[in-house]
């Protein structure tokens, strides 16, 4: 797999006017890499390689873990089920996966601003207290 600097090295050497023989001598990569790295730069533009998307195997389990999530178990816990289900993941996995679907949930902030004037002194802006109460709602929108 070819990290970034090997695909600008790539590009930039390509750019110069070098050959695609000539780049695989000097990056020493095979002359079919060169070529699907000069192509996907000359017909898409792109100046980096595409990531790689690949479905995770939780997948699978998503309604599974929403639904444990919801009775509120631990991380560790949910591994611990989805494992007696034959789930082959690590540990780390796991966590990282219900770490993004709780990024997802739908997490509204509500923000109250109550004025209060003091009416022993004269009437400036010092003489109103902003508080801000927040309150972090996760169904109640």
């Amino acid at each position: 797999m070819l990290k970034l600097e090997d695909y600008m090295t790539i590009v930039t050497l390509w750019k110069q006017g070098k050959s695609k023989s000539e780049i695989s001598r000097i990056t020493g990569r095979d002359r079919k890499t060169i070529r699907k790295v000069i192509q996907l730069y000359d017909k898409e533009g792109l100046m980096s390689p595409l990531p790689i998307q690949r479905a995770s195997e939780l997948e699978s389990y998503k309604s599974e873990i929403i639904k444990y999530l919801e009775q509120n178990l631990s991380a560790v816990r949910i591994h611990e089920e989805l494992s007696k289900q034959g789930l082959q993941a690590k540990y780390r996995t796991t966590s990282e996966y219900i770490s993004r679907l709780k990024g997802k949930q739908k997490i509204c902030v509500i923000i109250h601003l109550i004025i209060i004037r003091n009416y022993n002194t004269r009437l400036t802006s010092n003489n109103f207290v902003f508080t801000i109460i927040l309150y972090s709602l996760l169904e109640e929108c």
